[in-house]
């Protein structure tokens, strides 16, 4: 009951000591501009091509060899908006020869394809107070061409200032490595840090009209300040590691040894089996070139 109450107020929850705590989410929050306009509800099907304006008209009636230019190719996955003394007038997406008046109009095409952003690498500071350097990249395309033509100045500037936000937003919130079995990191929760950076950023660029397919994350090591100290650091667990493996091989060999002399009736006191024991495990887990002793009295 307190996760979903915790996560509808808007906090996240840990677990601490067997007790659930809620914590506050540190997430921006992207505001709604009073002043955004409804484009979704604006023209009336795709607006007026031929006749945009009253003045757009007239222009084209006084001088009709301006229709001469009016012909327009719009190519696959690209859209065309269509402004009459700087209001919108018409939207054409479907590719093909069109008729739009050339008087009092201007034209603005947009590019409804696939567009991929590389976003730099950055220094970031992890949860667990670590610099470290981090990119990525952004695939996204436009499926408003309305709102990317009349709400932002540049879609891609746009895009990828927001993304870079975002990145260092989300990746700050999570350590470089686990500390603890189980804990997510940028290293090994990479798919859920994924989609929750696309959600992120899809708030935020939905408003300029674009759709976000894809945010990956492309390099990721710790800055160069503390990049030695962290691979001494990784040197000494992999060697803990690998000695723990090690012992733990060399123990199953000398009991199955010892079993085995058992089995075959081979009689041996417990001072004998004890002896054997250490000895193989010191022959097994040692890491240099074992010298038999050999005892003549």
């Amino acid at each position: 009951m307190l996760d979903e109450a915790a996560a509808s107020a808007g906090y996240n929850t840990m677990e601490n000591n067997n007790n659930v705590v809620a914590v506050k989410k540190m997430r921006s929050v992207q505001k709604a501009d009073p002043g955004l306009k409804d484009w979704d509800n604006y023209l009336i099907g795709n607006g007026n091509m031929c006749c945009p304006s009253i003045p757009s008209c007239l222009a084209s009636m006084v001088i009709p060899c301006a229709w001469l230019g009016s012909c327009v190719t719009i190519q696959e996955n690209t859209g065309l908006v269509v402004l009459s003394n700087g209001k919108l007038a018409a939207v054409h997406t479907e590719p093909g020869l069109t008729l739009i008046n050339p008087c009092c109009t201007r034209k603005i095409e947009l590019s409804t394809k696939q567009q991929s952003v590389d976003l730099p690498e950055t220094k970031v500071i992890d949860r667990k107070g670590n610099p470290i350097t981090i990119s990525a990249i952004v695939v996204f395309r436009i499926s408003k061409v309305i709102r990317a033509a009349l709400e932002v100045e540049n879609v891609n500037l746009y895009v990828r200032t927001q993304a870079s936000a975002v990145l260092k937003e989300i990746a700050s919130q999570y350590p470089y490595e686990p500390s603890t079995e189980g804990e997510p990191s940028l290293k090994t929760a990479a798919e859920s840090i994924t989609h929750e950076m696309v959600e992120a950023l899809q708030a935020k660029v939905t408003v300029a009209g674009v759709t976000i397919c894809d945010f990956m994350l492309n390099e990721l090591s710790y800055a160069p300040e503390i990049a030695g100290s962290m691979l001494v650091r990784q040197q000494a667990e992999a060697l803990i590691d690998a000695r723990k493996m090690i012992v733990e091989g060399a123990v199953d060999i000398a009991s199955g040894a010892a079993e085995a002399l058992t089995s075959e009736g081979i009689p041996m006191s417990d001072a004998a089996k004890s002896k054997m024991v250490s000895n193989l495990i010191c022959v097994v887990a040692g890491d240099s070139n074992v010298q038999p002793v050999l005892q003549l009295s």
